[in-house]
């Protein structure tokens, strides 16, 4: 499920002992937390974090994971991964929120978001206990909310909340969402299957015309050139940098919203290399034609596509289930949060 490595520019020979034991500790056994490494030895936690940050790299198998194999660390990662992929301006794992006495406490999930032009904190607290989870958990987390900078204060958890703790979150105006395997017998109450009957019409592009002019310091042989320019040919930056297309595929990216017609647009620092000499790009005109429609037809269930699903504990009556799947969530972690 996990696999760290060294860093490829760590030398061995330039490691202490204590930085070689965490070391071979955690590459042997990528599942322990930094906690249980401390515990395993006599440095801190704080001091198996830093050499973690420092000398380790860390990859999560998304695909070996399975909802009976979850630790506390791959928990979190999940929920930080659920957040990234809504529109957030930020998420971090194992923030250190200060609080207003002085110390801080390190929240497993933070989120900052943008409403109304006004920046949020969200702090999450996250829970992968066996039993539900008791009043003392929301007690704590609308002390820090109330103690900090956090404007809002969640719990997730897989086994749910006692009715204390639910009293507690509602007087506390905080929520609290259970995240657990999806079963067949979780979806009752909402649709779970699917069948899809998708049309599509397709575009194709042709170009008619091009526009481009010579670069004012390139040495081209004689006064007159004459340049054949094909949809293959490669475009480049202001710096003769290839940008990793070519004009077809500039092209193709914009009809996408096109309806059929002749069009003609101005382009902006994109250069061709043509007949080994470098030329301004200028404009581009192309037609469009439609193609002959096609249909699709999939079932999905969503059993197959998902794993775990979040619901709101304190919303009265069938609640709506968000789906996760735990593949997506950890590629937006890595991609977002990491």
């Amino acid at each position: 499920m996990k696999r760290k490595y060294l860093k490829q520019d760590v030398d061995k020979e330039d490691l202490t002992e204590a930085q070689e034991e965490i070391i071979e500790i955690a590459i042997e056994k990528p599942e322990l937390t930094h906690q249980e490494i401390a515990d395993q030895t006599k440095w801190s936690r704080s001091h198996v974090s830093g050499v973690h940050q420092d000398y380790l790299e860390e990859e999560i198998i998304a695909d070996e994971i399975e909802t009976d194999n979850l630790t506390d660390d791959l928990y979190e990662i999940i929920v930080a991964g659920m957040e990234a992929t809504e529109e957030v301006d930020k998420v971090e794992r194992h923030y250190d929120l200060d609080l207003s006495r002085g110390d801080s406490k390190e929240v497993d999930v933070a989120v900052w978001i943008t409403q109304g032009g006004h920046q949020f904190l969200v702090i999450i607290e996250c829970k992968l206990h066996e039993k539900a989870v008791d009043q003392d958990v929301p007690a704590a987390m609308a002390w820090y909310r109330d103690n900090s900078s956090a404007n809002k204060a969640m719990i997730i958890a897989r086994n749910g909340f006692q009715s204390g703790a639910k009293a507690l979150a509602r007087d506390a105006e905080m929520e609290l969402y259970r995240l657990d395997e999806l079963t067949r017998d979780v979806g009752e109450s909402q649709m779970m299957k699917f069948n899809i009957n998708l049309e599509i019409r397709p575009t194709q592009a042709e170009v008619t015309d091009i526009g481009v002019e010579p670069l004012p310091n390139e040495d081209y042989d004689g006064d007159q050139m004459q340049v054949n320019v094909t949809s293959g040919d490669a475009l480049f930056d202001e710096n003769k940098n290839p940008i990793g297309k070519n004009l077809h595929q500039r092209v193709q990216e914009a009809i996408y919203d096109k309806s059929p017609g002749t069009y003609t647009e101005n382009i902006d620092n994109r250069l061709l290399l043509l007949n080994d000499h470098f030329f301004r790009l200028t404009e581009i005109e192309y037609k469009v034609e439609s193609l002959d429609p096609a249909e699709l037809e999939f079932e999905m269930d969503a059993y197959e596509e998902y794993d775990l699903y979040m619901e709101d504990v304190l919303e009265e009556g069938d609640t709506d289930l968000d789906l996760i799947s735990i593949e997506e969530a950890i590629t937006a972690f890595e991609e977002d949060v990491r």
